[in-house]
């Protein structure tokens, strides 16, 4: 991967690359469709998170610092096994606004295959708004660069907007995933932990329809439905 991506749809991209949609190709169902994962047979894990003007430092969404382990916290596995597999959990983000190098993704390509969180190769990851992109929960990543108070790049930071959902294999791993994000959520937003907010198992999908936007741009309008879809 180069040090500026810039949301392109890839022909076939490697199991553990990034992929984004721009224009009318590929079909919604193309891009959607786990090749990441390597198998059609996934679920929803009930994890959906919307940011407004948030950003965060360099972390893996594998971990929890909240959990006590900022490296595998979510799924319940010892490091030094869990950075050693294919992957199994992937993160959906949905870019809402045009990116910029102050405001965009940043990545470490091949750190879902190593434990740590300090970047070794960190990369730019440019959106242009409708754009999405997939990876492995594992890969240490980073939000916005944080300006100084004083900043004029302030106020574009505030109204920075974004979504991501997650999917992953029909797994004990992906249900252990689910399980600890939906304490996290439930934690967030201030409801008990016996409340039926969302699905700890899992089960739950996500029916995405595909709606063309200006400039022949395709966007997101995902949908709560019943059971596990399958692509």
């Amino acid at each position: 991967m180069g040090c500026s991506w810039r949301g392109r749809a890839c022909s076939r991209p490697p199991p553990t690359s990034f992929r984004g949609s721009r224009g009318s190709t590929p079909s919604p169902r193309d891009q959607a469709r786990p090749n990441a994962l390597g198998t059609r047979d996934i679920i929803f894990t009930g994890h959906s998170d919307a940011h407004h003007g948030f950003t965060q430092g360099w972390h893996k969404d594998s971990g929890s610092t909240a959990l006590g382990d900022p490296l595998a916290g979510y799924l319940g596995e010892p490091s030094t096994s869990l950075f050693r597999r294919r992957p199994e959990v992937v993160k959906i983000g949905i870019y809402l606004q045009e990116s910029t190098d102050l405001n965009c993704l940043r990545v470490d390509p091949g750190s879902h295959l190593r434990p740590g969180l300090q970047p070794l190769r960190p990369t730019r990851v440019l959106m242009d708004a409708g754009d999405l992109v997939v990876f492995d929960v594992r890969i240490t990543h980073a939000g916005a660069v944080v300006p100084d108070e004083d900043s004029t790049d302030l106020d574009a930071l505030r109204e920075r907007m974004s979504a991501f959902v997650t999917f992953g294999l029909d797994s004990p791993r992906t249900r252990a995933f689910a399980r600890a994000n939906m304490v996290r959520q439930k934690g967030q937003v201030g409801l008990g932990q016996d409340s039926a907010m969302g699905s700890a198992s899992g089960k739950v999908r996500m029916v995405v329809t595909w709606l063309p936007g200006r400039s022949g741009r395709c966007r997101w309008r995902p949908r709560a439905a019943g059971s596990r879809r399958r692509w």
